[in-house]
């Protein structure tokens, strides 16, 4: 369809919520590809993940659980965007989650209106990052650490290098853009996440983690990134002194 927003790979197999997301979906202008298990998804991608652009996926499906679709499609998928959306609401599950490689996640139950949003956030962000790091070939450096948007990899403060995500790379050079200034949580969501104003997520606090540990060497007292209570995160290219 010549005025779609994007194509999705939805992978749910609770079939009232697969509807239900399919129908509305589809409805604000998306094309769906709606897969019921873990095993079909992951096929699908393999055979060809370019003509998604972003993928939602469940974490509790049969013959393939969405934790093992992440850890084994992302090292194929590098630039994909995915939204895990799962009942699984421990803490530990996001975070695992959002390390395996997802780019945001959703608890259920959910607001529909919420998810449409983020649905269109993330393609956005997919389709934003592609043509920014398509002109942006240059490597820059934050903290400790040397970004290569060309090839999607970091040279570590470890001095470990490494193939990181588009969204982790836009939050980097969003950091190395703006030192000394403070980032909002929801200036970083709007900023690389492509998200509208008021959505609430613990995502960005993640990923903030994941950046240091690219940045800052191990022991570091201080972190290039510093939390500013009450305020977000600012960059700090002198960690421990005055910004």
């Amino acid at each position: 369809m010549s005025d779609s927003k994007g194509r999705l790979l939805l992978v749910e197999d609770e079939p009232s919520i697969g509807e239900t997301l399919q129908f509305n979906l589809e409805s604000e202008g998306f094309e769906v590809d709606w897969k019921r298990d873990g095993l079909t998804a992951f096929d699908a991608l393999v055979a060809d993940a370019n003509r998604y652009d972003a993928v939602i996926l469940d974490l509790m499906l049969p013959h393939l659980n969405g934790f093992e679709i992440l850890a084994r499609i992302r090292p194929l998928a590098e630039r994909l965007p995915i939204l895990v959306l799962s009942a699984r609401s421990l803490d530990s599950d996001k975070v695992k989650a959002l390390e395996l490689g997802a780019d945001d996640y959703v608890t259920k139950p959910f607001s529909l209106n919420e998810l449409l949003l983020r649905a269109h956030g993330i393609v956005r962000r997919g389709q934003w990052s592609r043509e920014n790091l398509r002109t942006t070939q240059d490597s820059f450096t934050l903290g400790d650490a040397e970004f290569s948007p060309g090839s999607h990899s970091v040279m570590t403060a470890g001095n470990e290098k490494l193939k990181i995500t588009p969204t982790e790379m836009l939050l980097a050079k969003t950091f190395a853009n703006n030192p000394g200034r403070v980032l909002s949580r929801q200036e970083l969501l709007e900023t690389v996440w492509q998200y509208s104003s008021g959505t609430e997520t613990r995502t960005v606090d993640v990923f903030v983690a994941k950046i240091r540990r690219y940045t800052d060497a191990q022991g570091a007292a201080n972190s290039f990134i510093e939390t500013v209570r009450g305020l977000g995160y600012l960059y700090n290219p002198t960690p421990g002194k005055a910004s």
